[in-house]
């Protein structure tokens, strides 16, 4: 288990025999439940739990995503290259490696602190990456792993709808922006870029 600095949560875990062959499972925090908009993320995002728990449903069944540092697919690194299809969807050029089965939010003691966390269960494809286990399993016990969510506008939308909007009056990103209505679409596991 790693509880860190970044209020992340990390838990690797074998299955027992009889359940699913070629799996690992993982329990992993997405992000960090905020009171109000006074305190907010690296990207200035506030994770209000009314919002989070109306979106939650869109989390069960996203991937934990990974873009790859190395050629083995061992060691991963940052979210990936950010585009737009023909569209405008946003997309990400991260490979799946696992999927999210269940999501909830709980409170995790962090350096003997409460907090309250939206936490992932599900599963990590052992089989086709085994490498990645390995290293994901040492460095949860001896390093630093991350995980940032991915969020996207709700259904066939393409913006995400924010408490008040999301810029200030100059145009620059509003610090403390509550996003209300929008769908989770993947937890990125990152080594090398620190989460938001």
């Amino acid at each position: 288990v790693i509880l860190n600095k970044d209020c992340r949560y990390i838990e690797i875990c074998e299955l027992p025999e009889e359940d699913l062959a070629g799996k690992t499972k993982i329990k992993m925090s997405a992000l960090k439940i905020h009171e109000d908009n006074s305190e907010w993320n690296d990207n200035g995002i506030t994770w209000i739990e009314q919002y989070v728990e109306d979106n939650i449903k869109s989390i069960i069944g996203s991937p934990y995503v990974v873009s790859w540092l190395d050629e083995e697919n061992q060691i991963p690194s940052d979210h990936g290259a950010m585009s737009y299809d023909e569209e405008g969807n946003l997309v990400f050029n991260g490979v799946a490696v696992g999927a999210i089965q269940d999501a909830y939010i709980t409170t995790v003691e962090i350096d003997g602190v409460d907090t309250k966390v939206l936490m992932t269960e599900g599963y990590i494809f052992k089989q086709r990456y085994s490498k990645f286990v390995e290293w994901l399993r040492y460095e949860v016990e001896n390093g630093k792993v991350y995980g940032t969510i991915e969020i996207n506008g709700k259904g066939k939308s393409k913006t995400i709808e924010y408490l008040d909007g999301n810029q200030n009056e100059d145009g620059t990103l509003k610090m403390g922006r509550i996003p209300t209505i929008y769908d989770f679409t993947a937890l990125a596991i990152l080594y090398i870029t620190d989460p938001a």
